[in-house]
Parts: structure tokens; sequence; C-alpha cells
């Protein structure tokens, strides 16, 4: 892998480190991520969570990558609980759907075999 690239170097990172490490970075990266939609939320930070997810896929396997992306949806959608007004049901299933949907194929994606 071409490792003067950013896929290059995670993938350089992911296989120098032990799994205990790598569940360390994405359980930092995740709390990191998670705080800056808190205290910024209007720039929506969902796409912060594709590296992480990657990482996760990657580095520790597809039912992790799964796990990492179900959570990463969970917290994406989270802010919109608490919109003043809230979203409607529909609406909030809809996102959930789309941000789920979308981060489980980015964890299946990488290797493609469980």
């Amino acid at each position: 892998m071409n490792s003067h690239l950013p896929v290059g170097r995670l993938a350089g990172y992911l296989e120098a480190h032990s799994r205990k490490q790598i569940w360390t970075a994405i359980a930092v990266a995740t709390v990191s991520v998670t705080t800056l939609d808190h205290v910024v939320p209007g720039i929506g930070s969902a796409l912060l969570y594709l590296p992480i997810i990657c990482g996760a896929a990657w580095g520790l396997g597809v039912r992790e990558g799964r796990f990492v992306a179900f959570i990463a949806a969970f917290l994406t959608v989270l802010p919109s609980l608490h919109a003043s007004p809230p979203d409607s049901l529909p609406i909030l299933a809809l996102r959930v759907l789309v941000c789920t949907g979308t981060f489980i194929f980015l964890a299946a994606t990488p290797t493609g075999t469980e």
C-alpha cells in the first residue's frame, strides 16, 4: 500500500498495533468526533466517522466494523433527538436508516468477507 497516501498511513498504523490499541484509538476518535458534534452541532460531523469505521473494519474485522458503524450511526442521529422543534418520527426513522445503511455498507466493503 502507498504509505504516502492517508489510507496507506492508516493501514500501516493498523498493522503495527495490537487489537487493544486499535480499540483504544477508535474509542478516542469516536469520543472526539462526538464531542465536536455536541460543541458545534451545525457542521454535521457524520463524515468524520468514516475513517473510524474503515479503521475498525480493516484493523479488527467486518463484525467489529459493523459494530462501530452502528454506534457511529446512533451518535450521528443523536443530535436530531434533541432538535428544536423535534423532527417527525418518519424523518427521524429515515435518518437512522440512511446513516446505518451507509455506515454498515462502508464497514463491509474493505474486506468483503466475514
